[in-house]
């Protein structure tokens, strides 16, 4: 069953996204990277009016694209290891998040 629902604001733009990146660094095993893409629909006034996520990855392996470069806005040039291993370090001098406890239930009153 579907249900129709008004749009009010008609999409002029649409612009196409990485929502989510992971990156998977497994001891003894081969590391790899996945991006999942999503489109993003503007009005004229840009102003989002619908979100489509992909749950659907873009994967590599990280030895075939380990060497790949990129040149960010300030000129440097940067490979996809040298983005994995800045990500490893920033991780490393991160703390763990310590998730608190749940509250302990109120006493009942007999």
């Amino acid at each position: 069953m579907a249900k129709s629902v008004p749009m009010e604001a008609m999409p002029v733009r649409a612009e196409e996204r990485t929502w989510r990146t992971n990156v998977e660094t497994p001891a003894g095993q081969p590391w790899s990277i996945q991006f999942y893409r999503e489109t993003v629909h503007y009005d004229g006034s840009d102003n989002i009016v619908t979100v489509a996520p992909s749950m659907a990855p873009v994967n590599r392996q990280l030895d075939a694209v380990a060497d790949e470069q990129v040149i960010l806005e300030d000129g440097t040039e940067i490979t996809v290891a040298q983005v994995i291993e800045a990500l490893s370090l920033f991780a490393d001098n991160w703390p763990v998040e310590t998730v608190p406890p749940p509250p302990m239930p109120e006493p009942q009153k007999e």
